[in-house]
């Protein structure tokens, strides 16, 4: 598996992801992750701060978490001494490789020189990705107001799907988050869903893009999403 600790740049905190957790306790990522959720829930801080997404071994993008050393000793204390002991060891292990790299000598100015440079290149980097990324999400946005498809309305499209269950099935699959009462996506996961705020209600909507729809009918085709009985 790939290395779950990870760091932006020298000073940030390292992180274990959900999937790491579940790797070394021999729990269930699903598991692991509703083991996340109900700690979140009761700090009261925003799953989708630490949201993140992994490629699965058929190339789907799944939801995961990233937490940091605070988080993950506090989802801990409700682990068996053995589960703790394997994830303490494990980021023990992890922190060692990301250890950063050392910095450059500037008082040599032709190193100096090359750091300013690759600094700014990787500012400028960041700075077009991130552009990239809400033009993409704009873009998605649009198409979907066009569309109107709402997750119910194309679940609706197969005959043995409970349209009234999928949105729900995909909460239970990670893909969306609760918040006062609302369903809501993921920041990594607006290529496949977006919100929209109806203007009549003023509540928001989630609408699947094509990516989306296509994940559906993935998940459809694995069985994962909830049939009517009659199907069952």
């Amino acid at each position: 598996m790939t290395n779950a600790m990870m760091t932006t740049n020298t000073t940030a905190e390292p992180t274990m992801s959900s999937r790491e957790i579940a790797e070394v306790t021999g729990k269930n990522h699903k598991n692991v992750i509703a083991d996340v959720r109900r700690m979140l829930s009761e700090l009261d801080i925003d799953s989708a701060e630490i949201s993140a997404q992994y490629k699965d071994s058929t190339g789907r993008t799944l939801p995961c978490f990233n937490l940091n050393r605070e988080l993950t000793d506090c989802l801990l204390t409700g682990y068996s001494a053995k589960m703790r002991m394997a994830v303490i060891k494990r980021r023990y292990e992890l922190e060692k490789q990301v250890a950063g790299p050392q910095l450059p000598d500037f008082t040599n100015p032709v190193e100096a020189a090359r750091a300013w440079a690759d600094g700014q290149e990787k500012l400028q980097l960041e700075t077009a990705q991130r552009q990239i990324a809400e033009d993409r999400r704009d873009s998605l946005q649009r198409t979907v107001g066009q569309h109107q498809h709402s997750i119910a309305r194309f679940a609706r499209t197969f005959k043995d799907l409970n349209s009234q269950r999928t949105k729900a099935d995909l909460l239970d699959l990670g893909y969306f988050y609760r918040k006062g009462g609302t369903y809501r996506v993921y920041r990594t996961l607006y290529e496949f869903f977006a919100e929209k705020i109806n203007e009549e209600h003023g509540k928001i909507e989630i609408f699947p893009t094509a990516a989306g729809k296509a994940l559906i009918a993935d998940l459809r085709a694995d069985g994962k999403l909830t049939k009517l009985k009659r199907y069952q």
